[in-house]
């Protein structure tokens, strides 16, 4: 059974994250420190640093992993994401990607990890081999520029060009990121973002700001 679960922030009832799984994986998600998503991890830990719970909600039980997958990205696209400025979520993914959940490694792959997490060093000529493969897929410093600028770009321009010129019409203040949040109907998290890479965003909508 495959289950599709909602995290809701109990400091104002809104969703923060959609995600699948089996019931281990529920129990799991309620960690602060375990998984990759560092903004999860970020709500959680200032939920309970308040002295209060995130809550799990299942809304959704599946016999195949397929149906729950259709129902996580149909979730992610309906409340949005944080990182593309046009949501509540702290998913870094659109969702309905199938992950290592359930998947059974080899026995090969299990000594292998386990012989890494032992400390014992790979050959010489592994590491030389592994280095070859990766150089092929290292992007230059331009084509990864190019990337984030078109990412900057891809959602919500309008938004973020009026949160750059609030941004630069107000002085910052404790407090600045929330305030601002409320009365531009966005999550906090775009706005710190934006401030702390305002060149790099300016640079991106030049074309919006010029409007």
């Amino acid at each position: 059974m495959w289950f599709v679960y909602i995290l809701y922030d109990t400091r104002n009832g809104n969703p923060f994250y959609v995600g699948k799984g089996n019931k281990r994986r529920l129990k799991a998600t309620l960690n602060a420190n375990a998984g990759a998503n560092a903004l999860k991890k970020k709500f959680l830990k200032e939920i309970r640093a308040v002295g209060l719970e995130p809550e799990l909600k299942i809304v959704g039980e599946h016999p195949t992993e397929a149906n729950a997958l259709d129902q996580e990205k149909q979730l992610i696209e309906q409340y949005g994401r944080i990182i593309k400025g046009d949501g509540l979520l702290t998913n870094y993914a659109d969702g309905g990607e199938k992950g290592s959940t359930g998947h059974i490694f080899s026995e090969d792959t299990k000594k292998l990890w386990s012989s890494q997490r032992s400390g014992v060093k790979q050959t010489k000529e592994h590491i030389e081999s592994r280095a070859d493969q990766l150089r092929g897929k290292i992007r230059s410093t331009e084509s990864k520029r190019k990337y984030v600028l078109a990412s900057i770009r891809r959602t919500n321009p309008e938004l973020k060009v009026e949160i750059i010129r609030e941004l630069e019409q107000t002085e910052y203040t404790r407090g600045m990121y929330t305030e601002l949040s409320k009365k531009l109907n966005c999550h906090h998290e775009l706005i710190s973002r934006i401030h702390n890479e305002i060149e790099l965003y300016k640079e991106a909508l030049n074309e919006w700001i010029k409007k």
